[in-house]
């Protein structure tokens, strides 16, 4: 951490009374809920509903009798709203049919000789086009999505489009072709003749379900996993073809939000490529984390698109609470920006307005006011923050002036009192606008008072609740803090892998950024909990007396067991200890470095139980915000450092418009596999190989090395890593090694065959004389190490010929000579090179990126949650910029990512290496014959090729070597062409 400051316990008190301490203590007799808005989640699209059936009913309606149901569809006033959409593309069932319920049988747009309705399906298009004039009549933002529950009825196999007589795929073989075809002409229809835009096209409905059976009461087709894909990838194509550039595919609209994930775990990169936005069903299933995780994963935005009583035993309030308990799960879990309604107008349960056809009237039931809870208050661009009660949820408005919190009250007899604690927030207006909804109550409007930034209430028996209240100074944001040890003043309190533990060289940083918050069970002055920084709703509790990272689950156990009191430091009152808030009689301290809840007695009890609390004065936060990678790339003219930069670990974007931030203006002045690192003063620091292009016969004792404090100016200089004139220093890199206080360069050497060797420096620019570091008794090179859980682990290539894999060796520390190869040959890709490896900032997972050289600038991504374990799982739908080479990651925090990527960086022009000999596959200055058996060879795999080989064996210049390559080759050395192509 930079320009660190350390707080004294009076100071502590100071910024915790000014911040979160501006109340009286909160009587333990309610449940109270801590809103925070330092935890952020997803930004709400919308709220809404599908538009069959209902409007294939409400459309045949006078135009004055259904506007009026309208309004109270999309007015934000007195209506529910909503902003979004389903128009059902219907199929159309055999007209000598007569099986589906009432307005189900939605009319399709293509007759079975191939003809064109476009006047069908009138009643649900009318319906669709007065909410498309209302919503944007109020100024919101209407999206819309089309979809399919079945193809039409002469594309199946049972010739019915409510199913198979087993339930089973109904969409003919021949016909996935013809049924995209379908669906993206209607929506080209729509877009071109009636001014329509879908922003989404979803080909299926509940594919994974065995209830689509012909003879059924409404549309329905399955589809399992693998059909799936292929639809997906048959309506992808063709809405390209069709240049429907504003639609993008949606899917799959499962039934279960557990089938959701394994269906979206089985879908290829080229079906993800076609999607933009994961729809699921949350009438079943339990798995929201996982399968929101995985979307977002495969950068896809997640929509809640179908929900209701399914399969539900109750009356309308009995359903009414569970809907409201699931829209708050799959708000808080699934983190959907979108929950939408199956039938506004349906009876039973299912219904939030019921209808009388003969009269054409509505009544409004108390579904809809419930609904309204939520759609009326939690606007599009409202974001989701943290409030610690299973049965809560809380918005803010997009300006942060208003805040919105629905609590719920599931006990059928009871009335239940909640005390909502604002103290995060600079302002809050006194008024508190109340909204509640219950058997009794109709979205009934009071007034309550809040008190010192404290909301107490009385929720009524069985009642949905909205607060309403004006933030007069936005956020009192919570800074970031690190907890150092008093006695192991180089370790910070830190969590790693859910366990809490102090410890030195923390990756990534923000495992050991902490946010000291009201006590959870107690927020009166002096209490806290200990919010982690990257899991926001997560807090250091003890359990058995070891402490855990754990979600808060609303809880009366969890809440005491993660409140502490700080009193003076027990070795020093300047700094502070914990004490623990139900077992008063003890204090967190570590032990053998990990967190301990436990009486103190000695002295070494007080040093242990001591902490101080640190914060960043740099601009920014000091938590990790995303990701930079320093590479070069092996083209003419572009022999510099390329940035670029990812807040993913997986979808990188150039800086600098993709040209190099700097060229080397000493030794040869050619740059090859760049290392950035953070160096202990918090500069960063490059080391790269002195070699201008493919010059692999030059030997060099030197390395370049860069420094900056902003990636945008450097200093430069090189560094003399050895003294022989017959060895070259490729590929280096840099540790710390703490029990040396020194860095550690290390890189690799030739003499009789390539090593790894270190040179030690603490200024890098005096260094020690070179030793070898790593020497398997064969051929390395692209030595990379990274530390976790107390163990050093060294990623290598064999540079054999027998070879050409990655391994890995380890070590319990950093002595030369000390590590020990662990692995078989796991990454077995031929041509393969360059690991560097990293943790995601957001998960337990490692990232590994190897170079394909053979393709001049092809990389592959490799994924594991345990550096310790053989197991590597490959990433598909990575994107790195064309022509990345030998790469190298630092992690950065946003106010240095941001700099980073806005400015533009001026550099000289590179210098130009020798040109490239194409078909001199030898690399011997002439081509010939022996240029032919040199290719044939490697294409059979029985012998490798160094870069400038390969180079001059891609004769075609698509940046591949293969067949076509030797093809060329042949013509040119028999005379049949007179050159390459260029």
């Amino acid at each position: 951490m930079n320009n660190l400051k350390k707080y004294t316990l009076v100071a502590v008190f100071v910024f915790l009374t000014a911040v979160c301490f501006q109340h009286p203590g909160i009587t333990s007799a309610a449940t109270t809920i801590t809103i925070d808005p330092d935890a952020t989640y997803q930004t709400i699209e919308g709220w809404g509903a599908s538009i069959c059936w209902w409007g294939n009913q409400i459309g045949r309606w006078s135009p004055d009798n259904r506007n009026r149901l309208i309004e109270k569809i999309v007015s934000p006033t007195d209506g529910l709203g909503y902003n979004i959409f389903r128009y059902n593309i219907g199929g159309g069932d055999n007209p000598g049919h007569n099986h589906m319920r009432d307005y189900a049988d939605i009319q399709g747009y293509q007759n079975a000789d191939r003809s064109w309705n476009w006047n069908a399906d009138a009643a649900q298009r009318a319906v669709l086009t007065r909410l498309i004039e209302r919503g944007r009549y109020y100024g919101s933002e209407i999206i819309l999505e089309a979809f399919s529950n079945s193809p039409p009825y002469w594309m199946t196999k049972s010739g019915c489009a409510s199913g198979t007589s087993d339930g089973s795929n109904n969409l003919r073989d021949d016909c996935y072709d013809d049924f995209a075809d379908y669906l993206t002409e209607v929506v080209k229809h729509f877009r071109d003749a009636w001014g329509i835009t879908f922003r989404t096209l979803e080909p299926m409905n509940e594919p994974n379900s065995d209830w689509w059976k012909a003879g059924g009461r409404q549309e329905g087709c399955s589809f399992s996993y693998a059909n799936q894909q292929r639809i997906i990838k048959e309506v992808g194509e063709k809405l390209k073809a069709k240049g429907l550039t504003g639609t993008t595919v949606s899917a799959a609209d499962e039934a279960s939000i557990d089938t959701a994930l394994e269906g979206l775990q089985s879908y290829d990169a080229t079906t993800l490529s076609y999607m933009s936005q994961l729809n699921v069903h949350s009438y079943f299933g339990s798995k929201r984390a996982q399968l929101r995780d995985l979307a977002k994963s495969k950068g896809l935005r997640i929509w809640q698109s179908e929900s209701g009583p399914l399969s539900f035993n109750g009356d309308m309030a009995d359903s009414c609470i569970m809907l409201s308990k699931r829209i708050v799960t799959d708000l808080k879990e699934l983190q959907c920006v979108a929950w939408l309604d199956w039938q506004i107008i349906d009876g039973g349960n299912w219904g939030s307005i019921y209808v009388d056809d003969a009269s054409q009237t509505f009544t409004l039931t108390e579904k809809f006011y419930m609904h309204a809870n939520y759609s009326r208050f939690i606007r599009p661009g409202y974001t989701i923050i943290g409030a610690n009660n299973e049965k809560t949820i809380a918005a803010i408005s997009p300006d942060k002036k208003k805040l919105v919190i629905v609590a719920t009250n599931d006990n059928k007899s009871s009335s239940a009192n909640y005390t909502f604690n604002l103290t995060r927030f600079s302002g809050v207006n006194s008024t508190v606008e109340v909204y509640r909804t219950s058997p009794s109550l109709s979205l009934a409007k009071s007034i309550i008072t809040a008190s010192n930034k404290i909301v107490s209430d009385t929720l009524p028996p069985y009642s949905i609740n909205t607060y309403v209240i004006t933030l007069d100074g936005g956020v009192e944001s919570v800074p970031a803090v690190g907890l150092q040890s008093y006695n192991y003043p180089n370790r910070y309190v830190r969590h790693a892998d859910f366990d809490a533990r102090i410890d030195e060289n923390v990756t990534p940083l923000e495992d050991s950024q902490w946010r000291l918050v009201p006590g959870l069970a107690n927020s009166s002055e002096g209490y806290v909990s200990i919010q982690s920084v990257n899991y926001p709703g997560y807090y250091l509790r003890h359990w058995d007396y070891d402490f855990r990272l754990d979600k808060n689950d609303g809880t009366t156990i969890f809440a005491e067991d993660a409140t502490f009191k700080l009193v003076p430091g027990l070795a020093d009152p300047s700094c502070v200890s914990f004490q623990s808030y139900n077992y008063p009689d003890r204090y967190i301290r570590h032990y053998g470095y990990l967190l301990k809840l436990e009486r103190i007695s000695t002295d070494l009890d007080r040093q242990d139980a001591t902490f101080l609390i640190i914060s960043d004065d740099s601009p920014g936060p000091i938590t990790d915000s995303g990701y930079i990678m320093a590479y070069f790339k092996q083209a003419p003219g572009e022999y510099g450092l390329n940035l670029c930069y990812s807040t993913d670990g997986l979808h990188w974007r150039n800086i600098n418009d993709g040209k190099p931030v700097l060229y080397a203006q000493m030794g040869t002045k050619g740059i090859r596999d760049p290392y950035i690192f953070r160096k202990q003063d918090g500069k960063f620091g490059i080391v790269a190989t002195d070699m201008l292009g493919t010059n692999w016969g030059d030997t060099s004792q030197y390395i370049h090395y860069w420094e900056s404090e902003d990636l945008i100016n450097f200093t430069e200089r090189l560094i003399k890593v050895h003294n022989k004139s017959n060895m070259h220093a490729w590929a280096p890199e840099v540790f710390y090694d703490e029990n040396r206080k020194q860095y550690g360069i290390y890189w690799a050497g030739n003499t009789d065959y390539n090593r790894i060797y270190v040179n030690y420096t603490t200024d890098f620019d005096t260094v020690s004389d070179c030793q070898v570091f790593f020497d398997p008794g064969y051929d390395v090179i692209d030595a990379h190490i990274v530390s976790d859980k107390g163990m050093y682990y060294l990623f290598f290539k064999d540079e054999r010929a027998s070879g050409k894999a990655i391994k890995v060796a380890r070590s319990s520390s950093l002595t030369p000579n000390s590590f020990t190869v662990f692995t078989p040959n796991f990454i077995t890709s031929p041509n393969t090179e360059g690991p560097f490896v990293f943790k995601d900032n957001n998960s337990d997972s490692w990232y590994m990126y190897v170079d394909i050289y053979s393709n001049n600038g092809i990389f592959e991504c490799w994924k594991t949650n345990d550096l310790n374990a053989l197991s590597w799982t490959k990433v598909t739908g990575i994107s790195v910029p064309p022509g990345v080479r030998h790469g190298s990651v630092v992690k950065v925090n946003r106010w240095e990512l941001e700099t980073a990527i806005s400015r533009k960086v001026v550099t000289p022009p590179a210098p130009t290496p020798p040109p490239v000999l194409k078909g001199d596959v030898n690399a011997d200055g002439v081509i010939n014959s022996s240029d032919i058996m040199v290719l044939k060879r490697f294409l059979l795999r029985t012998i490798t090729l160094t870069e400038e080989m390969l180079l001059n064996a891609d004769t075609n210049g698509d940046g591949a070597v293969n067949s076509s390559d030797f093809t060329l080759l042949k013509r040119y050395i028999l005379r049949s062409i007179d050159s390459f192509p260029v």
